[in-house]
């Protein structure tokens, strides 16, 4: 008993002796938490590696797939170890040693993959070490499946800027004309490429150049800014690069016309597919590039326009001798006046002028048009000037199918970026991603 009452006693000292108890106290507590918060950075990062992985994984097993079917010899060898680097990953791979690979034509219960990219590494722990848990796999997996129906018919509309500002240097100090045209070339290989493998053609495609004539100096520019003799209508397979590069610079900036022109043209399409490949709902997408805003227009209408005119009230009759008799307040015999109300004017039919975006209006309109008939409209804002940037890229935005399909761009080698994204994008409808 006297043993227990010991070290009751000094442990009571211990209590009280506060001198540095609490500095003590405060280490324990800071210890605990700066490990606590380490664990939550290491969760974070851990995180961050999956979600890099998976993209990783995603990218390249669509790249592999798109390019079996393009019969691309350099796509990646099957079974081979690429570095993360190696596969264009979305960033810099922070863990330093993500590995990846692919593999082709695997068997999946019912479904048959084309390809299958797996992503893998290791995330060495700053805090959790101190746990036992030195490192954390990281592992992510991609299919992509055969699709149903190879080379989907579609057609491929091109709705293209050749306002004068198209002649000025990008901020690479490239003409954007000429940037425009080979992009625009660019693209038609990339479609030439899928068609070259199918039976039939699958791709009609129409280029719709516009610019606008304020002055009315050019007769080959009309009202809605389209230019017809520079207009390719619907046709099986590409543009030729004739077509393309015989578009000029012009003057001003009317999207109106050639989007209403597009918006017309794409029901007809449905038919020609159905004709050649029996194919009666082919994709549809529109590309719409554009380097400023529309144009302000001033449009006129007749109206009734309030005239304000005030009057007063008064009572007035003729006499037999022509004398025109007038009183201002109501006469004894009011019966026998004629009695004019007092007024505070009157309406007027008058020609009334307003300046607006009325070219925006119009081309909205035709871009939700074909947006509900089922067409993805995919836009780019290309090198806009300071002054206009903002109403542009809000303009073009409103016109695309989302976000996602709306791209904004200042340099040559965008531009590049821009037409092969969606270039592959539209290739790639005939394939999907399976998880």
């Amino acid at each position: 008993m006297g043993y227990v009452m010991r070290i009751r006693h000094k442990l009571l000292g211990w209590l009280e002796d506060n001198q540095g108890t609490f500095a003590l106290v405060w280490a324990l507590c800071l210890t605990v938490i700066i490990m606590a918060m380490g664990c939550v950075v290491d969760s974070m990062r851990v995180y961050h590696a999956k979600q890099l992985a998976q993209t990783a994984a995603d990218s390249l097993a669509l790249s592999a797939s798109a390019a079996v079917d393009r019969d691309d010899p350099n796509r990646p060898i099957e079974g081979k170890l690429y570095k993360y680097s190696q596969i264009a990953g979305p960033t810099h791979d922070f863990t330093g040693n993500m590995l990846a690979s692919v593999k082709y034509d695997i068997a999946d219960g019912d479904d048959r993959l084309l390809a299958r990219a797996t992503v893998s590494g290791d995330y060495r722990t700053m805090f959790m070490a101190a746990f036992g848990h030195k490192t954390i796999s990281i592992n992510a997996v991609s299919d992509v499946t055969y699709s149903k129906v190879e080379g989907t018919p579609a057609s491929v509309f091109f709705v293209v800027d050749n306002s004068g500002s198209m002649g000025y240097l990008d901020k690479a100090g490239k003409k954007k004309s000429i940037t425009l045209k080979n992009n625009l070339q660019s693209f038609m290989v990339k479609l030439q490429t899928l068609q070259a493998k199918q039976k039939n053609d699958i791709f009609r495609t129409a280029l719709y150049p516009f610019s606008a004539d304020p002055n009315n100096r050019y007769s080959d520019i009309e009202d809605d800014g389209l230019i017809p003799s520079h207009v390719i209508h619907p046709k099986w397979g590409v543009l030729t690069p004739h077509t393309i590069t015989r578009m000029q610079d012009r003057v001003g900036t009317d999207s109106s016309g050639a989007l209403g022109r597009a918006k017309a043209a794409f029901p007809l399409e449905s038919a020609q597919h159905k004709l050649v490949n029996g194919e009666g709902a082919p994709l549809k997408f529109l590309v719409f590039m554009s380097d400023g805003a529309n144009n302000t227009s001033t449009e006129c209408e007749t109206k009734k326009v309030w005239v304000d005119d005030p009057t007063p009230e008064y009572w007035w009759k003729t006499k037999r001798n022509g004398q025109r008799i007038v009183k201002y307040s109501q006469p004894k015999k009011y019966w026998n006046w004629n009695h004019e109300p007092a007024s505070d004017g009157y309406y007027e039919e008058k020609q009334v002028c307003e300046t607006d975006y009325f070219f925006d209006r119009r081309s909205l309109a035709h871009c939700s048009a074909m947006k509900n008939a089922g067409a993805v409209i995919y836009t780019i804002a290309y090198d806009v000037a300071a002054s206009q940037k903002a109403h542009a890229e809000q303009f073009l935005l409103n016109c695309s199918s989302g976000v996602e399909y709306f791209k904004t761009v200042d340099r040559s080698e965008d531009l590049e970026k821009a037409f092969d994204d969606i270039g592959d994008a539209i290739v790639e409808e005939v394939i999907r991603i399976k998880r």
